[in-house]
């Protein structure tokens, strides 16, 4: 009788086992949508772009790559375009839970900051680019579903490598007097973009970050479902015409080469890391292809798992904002009535426009900061252009081992220097929509990060 018991025990034991084994075994699906502007669509912005979608050099598309284990799903999720307000966000992390249920931070939906393409803010450029900015919503949240739609049994696995051929900070220090005037007349800057040994540069203000993360998603059989790439270096090349840029050259040339017969299709991604003072090595084309190959290489080399953690943390940062006062508010006002003759920045009518955009902005803004853990990768990500410094002071900080960070993520809150870069001003410090937080934003942002990542580790 008791060796009944006993076997009855070992055989519950075991099927406990096989069923909590099942539950948790990982899926994984992908989905792609075009979200390519039609024609009459401005591809004007806070600063940089301008003219209509007139012509496209290739498609753009919203790309989701979605991961289960148990019953705890996660989707990332990265668009070819410039940048996504936060409204934008909301409406899209609404319309996805209220088709599958997917709670709001297990999504991360970022843009890669490609130049030929629309913003996707309020910029008050018209009918067909409100129309546009609205279809995102429908078209990210397909992407988003479709992608939860697909999952299916698969195997997951990471691995990173040093590019620092492809790298570049292009923030530099000047020669005392070298530089003219800001767009508001100002003569305070110590630091430029693109300066130079040969045009009057001293330094380099910053680090780069030149670590390339790839997370692949596979099928049992070793076909590829997703793959997932990260690398901190900003847009390639600006220009007419729309374009992903080397985003976009990447994705293609990494589903061509891992593309494997199925009724899915493998569908490629790269997100934008922590790139808001560094600049590329090497032509859009060129750079996607050389990225995709070693991308590829990696995938070859990954120990996928079959089984991993995942965990979703968020929260909402209350960050003042640098609205203009009376005096800049006037002056921008004159410079785009024609009245005001004083030397300034080539730039000073669209950062009159913009200060008068930025006056418009609450006294302070709720920045959304994310951390999504798979397994013993972290992905920290938040909704500004951060500089590299910052972002390898938080994979040094991380208790994971090994931690990546994506830009633009969930949102839209401009450049993110840290205090000692914006002492030394230039371009991604001047006030303005793209440059609109306090100067203590960075720090913490940081440490909020660093906290998610630390209560993330614990979970």
């Amino acid at each position: 009788m008791r060796n009944l018991v006993a076997g009855a025990v070992l055989f519950t034991f075991f099927l406990v086992f096989h069923q909590n084994a099942r539950a948790q075994a990982l899926r994984a699906g992908a989905a792609k949508v075009d979200i390519t502007p039609g024609p009459d669509v401005p591809l004007s912005g806070p600063v940089g772009g301008g003219g209509k979608a007139t012509k496209v050099h290739d498609p753009l598309f919203a790309r989701a790559m979605a991961i289960q284990s148990g019953e705890t799903r996660v989707v990332l999720c990265v668009c070819d375009i410039t940048m996504m307000a936060s409204d934008l966000h909301d409406r899209i992390r609404e319309k996805v839970y209220q088709a599958t249920g997917l709670p709001r931070p297990h999504l991360l939906v970022s843009t890669t900051h490609t130049h030929r393409a629309p913003r996707a803010v309020e910029l008050e450029l018209g009918v067909a680019h409100r129309r546009y900015r609205e279809s995102l919503v429908d078209r990210v949240s397909t992407a988003v579903i479709a992608a939860l739609e697909n999952l299916e049994p698969a195997l997951i696995g990471w691995a990173s490598i040093e590019k620092p051929e492809h790298c570049r900070n292009r923030r530099w220090l000047m020669k005392p007097g070298s530089l003219g005037p800001n767009p508001f007349g100002e003569r305070t800057d110590k630091a430029a973009m693109y300066g130079g040994p040969g045009k009057n540069g001293i330094r380099v203000c910053g680090p780069v970050d030149p670590e390339m993360f790839v997370v692949s998603a596979q099928r049992p059989d070793g076909s590829q479902i997703a793959l997932f790439a990260n690398f901190s270096i900003h847009y390639g090349a600006g220009g007419g015409g729309v374009s992903a840029d080397y985003f976009g050259h990447f994705a293609r040339a990494v589903e061509t080469a891992l593309e494997s017969p199925g009724d899915q299709p493998m569908v490629a991604m790269m997100s934008n890391g922590t790139s808001g003072d560094i600049a590329p090595g090497g032509k859009p084309d060129v750079l996607g292809r050389k990225l995709a190959e070693s991308a590829v290489e990696l995938v070859s080399h990954i120990d996928h798992h079959d089984s991993l953690r995942l965990v979703a943390r968020e929260s909402e940062l209350p960050i003042k904002v640098r609205r203009p006062g009376e005096e800049k508010i006037a002056r921008a006002k004159s410079v785009l009535a024609g009245t005001w003759k004083k030397p300034a920045h080539k730039w000073k009518d669209k950062f009159a426009r913009s200060a008068l955009w930025l006056s418009k902005y609450p006294e302070s803004l709720s920045v959304r900061l994310q951390v999504i853990r798979l397994g013993d990768l972290a992905i920290a990500s938040s909704p500004c252009e951060v500089y590299a410094e910052t972002g390898l002071a938080i994979k040094d900080a991380s208790p994971f081992d090994a931690t990546f960070n994506v830009s633009l993520a969930n949102g839209y809150n401009g450049y993110l220097p840290t205090p000692a870069q914006h002492a030394l001003g230039g371009y991604t410090t001047w006030p303005a929509v793209s440059s609109c937080l306090e100067i203590d934003a960075e720090p913490k942002i940081r440490r909020e990060l660093i906290r998610l990542l630390k209560l993330s580790e614990k979970h």
